[in-house]
């Protein structure tokens, strides 16, 4: 309580302190950077510390403090709380008289009641409910719908594996970040034989599945794994690669159908497979135990580079080995297709060219 009361008196100007930042307006006090949508509803007196962001609906109460590289995300409601470093609000997600630490998560829809304290490098999960003075200690992880009445000191609450059904899932910089993502390569190319190789791919023209597989890809050579990267196909093409290639495992970078500030990395076998539970498990413990293993510098994996057109003319190759192009051609057939502005653009027209197809496409953009 004294902790913020201390602030809460230095934003309402009881004691004689010097504030760094411009008072826009309200004793609304920002630092460079700062970035504020237009229709965010700000009640002073707060401090928003450089480079934060205050996205569209969200709504704050002061007297607040958001740290630096914070991320207040959209129509979350922040009321007379403290906000360290780096750290993420989420969607919807409301504080009412809390503190959380620096370079922590508070996920869509969770809730965080009076004097209620969350520990630097945590993450509460969606929906979960932290009442009322109520402390979780650094490093802990709230289960999604969990709701925590006694503080959490030792262990974790609920700490979920690395793998959801669309395989490691997370939002952009926030779960999945590229520090992230290249120790989950390295774990990765660890439980795989030193020499072996893998192929690595995406399925958008969009940044950050191209910044999280690049990020993937700086692991796993580090383990002794050669990486064939083949840029951005299909799942279906990636998997038939793999299958029919000289590679043990494959990795999937793709934007999540359902939000696009989520990123999914699908794992695969040798077979272009989804890998099994008991691979998971491997893959997780190592993880979680940083025990990675790291090769001599004549043993680091090489990473090469192959062309669209070489994957995907194996793909075709295949296709037109099981399918009849002048039986499909004689049945003239009309379709709609979606191209929903992905990857099977580079490869669909083709098909359904040869296939003798007349189609009213949509989304090529």
């Amino acid at each position: 309580p004294e902790y913020m009361r201390a602030n809460a008196d230095v934003l309402q100007g009881r004691v004689n302190v010097e504030i760094a930042a411009k008072n826009i307006g309200g004793n609304i006090w920002c630092e460079e950077g700062v970035e504020i949508a237009e229709d965010a509803q700000l009640y002073g007196p707060m401090y928003l510390a450089h480079d934060c962001r205050i996205k569209a609906g969200a709504i704050i109460h002061g007297p607040s403090t958001i740290g630096h590289y914070s991320i207040v995300d959209e129509r979350a409601q922040v009321d007379r709380s403290i906000v360290w470093n780096n750290s993420y609000i989420g969607e919807r997600a409301e504080l009412r008289g809390a503190i959380v630490g620096s370079s922590t998560s508070i996920k869509s829809k969770a809730v965080m009641f009076e004097g209620s304290v969350i520990g630097d490098k945590s993450i509460i999960q969606e929906g979960a409910i932290i009442q009322p003075n109520v402390k979780i200690w650094p490093d802990k992880e709230i289960e999604a719908g969990a709701v925590i009445n006694t503080s959490i000191i030792w262990g974790s609450q609920g700490r979920r594996g690395l793998f959801s059904r669309f395989g490691v899932t997370g939002l952009v910089n926030v779960d999945l970040t590229p520090e992230f993502a290249t120790q989950l390569g390295g774990a990765y190319g660890a439980i795989l034989p030193k020499g072996s190789i893998v192929c690595i791919n995406r399925d958008s023209q969009q940044r950050t599945p191209r910044m999280i597989k690049r990020a993937v890809i700086s692991g796993l050579p580090s383990a002794g794994v050669n990486v064939h990267d083949i840029n951005q196909v299909p799942i279906p093409v990636a998997r038939y690669f793999i299958r029919n290639t000289d590679a043990i495992g494959g990795v999937h970078v793709r934007l999540s159908p359902h939000d696009k500030r989520v990123i999914d990395i699908k794992f695969f076998d040798q077979y272009g497979l989804d890998i099994n539970k008991t691979t998971e498990r491997k893959l997780e413990n190592l993880f979680f135990r940083e025990d990675f293993r790291r090769v001599d510098v004549d043993e680091v994996g090489a990473i090469e580079v192959l062309e669209n057109s070489y994957v995907l003319n194996r793909y075709l190759e295949g296709f037109a080995k099981v399918v009849d192009y002048n039986l499909v051609r004689k049945r003239k057939f009309q379709l709609v297709v979606d191209y929903a502005n992905g990857s099977t653009l580079q490869l669909l027209p083709g098909i359904f060219n040869r296939l003798g197809c007349e189609l009213i496409v949509l989304n090529t953009s």
